[in-house]
């Protein structure tokens, strides 16, 4: 589609208000429901009423149009859409929409990432997390542990990965680093490194054993959600650790035993604890939202029975 008609059709589509939203910078998120109820979320975490004109066919209108130059496929057999986007009106964005049936009526998230990629040093700076946890982290990074980073949706995992993949890229300049994700979020500037997305018919599990054939020092996953778990688990201990991936999940423990379950769908349903212990050694987690977001815990993963995992408190 040429670039000014799109822009055209995205202002038609969305109006000047949401889009003025997004060009701000204390904006990180704008959503609309399927009642069409529009709402922004703050950097500091408020979500805020705003008072946009939209239709449902301008809301449905501008996901199919998303859908057409991203070339992901969406109709009534397919109602759901994930792009990562760069465009004149939206900048660079993510955009989660959904159409009926699986809806009453169009709705659909856009957030927008983070302007500059943070360091870990900004982190402590910015009291987000404390000295002895930046300490840890390094030590694992120089170490080559694997680190899993895990949070509740929005609280910054993708964000906080970028921070230590940029302290991996100071620390190694020369590795190789092949970064797998379903949409791009991640900000690599390392001078050898190799990005791969998922496609409708490609899945993070084939991306996974692609990796494995491209000489990779390290592998990242942006986040880890189906059963590719369990062929991210068997790369990190067969030769390549020091690897890094985000994972939902409410505190460590859970977060383990996501990243369990979701590597056991990948082995015909046998428990992969033992997999998740040899190969995850930090678990970071991050909560909050906005400025308000902290690393509350980091632990190493020290064993794991038939119903769990135990864990040493390294930093909370």
């Amino acid at each position: 589609m040429d670039p000014e008609r799109l822009s055209a059709l995205i202002r038609q589509y969305l109006g000047d208000q949401i889009l003025t939203l997004l060009q701000s910078p204390k904006i990180e998120e704008v959503y609309v429901n399927p009642d069409l109820c529009v709402r922004a979320i703050t950097t500091t975490g408020r979500r805020i009423p705003v008072p946009a004109d939209l239709s449902p066919q301008g809301a449905e209108a501008f996901l199919r149009a998303i859908a057409s130059i991203t070339s992901n496929r969406f109709d009534r057999d397919h109602p759901s859409l994930a792009a990562a986007v760069l465009q004149r009106d939206l900048g660079k964005c993510r955009i989660q929409g959904f159409i009926p049936p699986l809806t009453s009526g169009p709705a659909f998230n856009i957030r927008k990432p983070c302007r500059q990629v943070p360091s870990l040093e900004d982190y402590v700076e910015d009291s987000m997390l404390t000295h002895d946890g930046y300490s840890i982290l390094r030590s694992a990074i120089e170490s080559r542990q694997n680190i899993l980073v895990a949070g509740p949706t929005g609280s910054g995992k993708t964000t906080l990965c970028n921070a230590i993949l940029k302290s991996i890229i100071d620390t190694f300049p020369e590795e190789r680093l092949v970064i797998l994700e379903d949409t791009t979020e991640l900000n690599v500037r390392a001078a050898d490194t190799l990005q791969l997305q998922t496609t409708p018919r490609i899945s993070m599990r084939e991306l996974v054993k692609f990796s494995l054939r491209a000489t990779p020092n390290r592998i990242i996953v942006g986040e880890v959600r189906d059963a590719s778990a369990k062929s991210l688990l068997d790369a990190w201990i067969t030769g390549h650790p020091g690897g890094c991936a985000t994972i939902h999940g409410e505190d460590a423990d859970k977060a383990l035993e996501r990243l369990n379950d979701l590597a056991r769908e990948g082995a015909r349903g046998i428990d992969q604890r033992h997999l998740v212990l040899r190969a995850v050694h930090i678990v970071v987690l991050i909560t909050g939202f906005g400025k308000a977001r902290r690393v509350c815990q980091i632990v190493r993963v020290t064993g794991c029975t038939p119903t769990g995992f135990t864990v040493e408190a390294l930093c909370t």
